[in-house]
């Protein structure tokens, strides 16, 4: 079972939006070399972490869920290590530690009152589920669909 992960609306306009006014910046500075230089460096990092962390899509399958992102290695937690997967809600209360607050999705560590610090791979925040390892380790992830997802991994940890 494979579930996209749609983004909000606040997350097209922070992406778009951002790309689009760096790209402004960099227009208006072609006869700048330093600052037109510094501009697209700034523009490859961010367009370089948005690639790697972004998430694509989130899958279940017989061994374990995965998390697909835009490049890199995919996110895997097999069943194994899965101590409970319940409906979540991250809140506008939630704190960035090391994250994104928008750009090409929310991922990154967040901390949150009620679930303590997760990584979060989602798009919009009424799409998520929290899954909590045996280790501690915490992960907020949200894809369409998700409660068909969530009862896909519950189905597999009561085996």
């Amino acid at each position: 079972m494979k579930r996209p992960v749609i983004l909000s609306a606040f997350c097209n306009v922070v992406s778009y939006g951002a790309l689009g006014l760096l790209a402004v910046g960099m227009a208006c500075t072609w006869h700048h070399p330093v600052k037109f230089w510094v501009l697209a460096a700034v523009m490859l990092v961010v367009l370089a972490c948005g690639m790697w962390w972004g998430p694509v899509s989130v899958s279940a399958d017989e061994t374990a869920l995965s998390v697909r992102r835009v490049c890199g290695r995919r996110t895997v937690l097999p069943y194994a290590d899965i101590e409970s997967i319940v409906p979540f809600a991250p809140t506008m209360a939630s704190i960035r530690v090391c994250a994104s607050g928008g750009f090409m999705g929310y991922w990154g560590w967040f901390r949150e009152y009620g679930a303590d610090v997760y990584f979060g791979y989602y798009g919009r925040s009424s799409d998520c589920f929290l899954v909590t390892l045996r280790s501690g380790r915490r992960y907020v992830i949200g894809c369409s669909d998700s409660p068909a997802i969530v009862q896909a991994v519950q189905a597999h940890l009561k085996r």
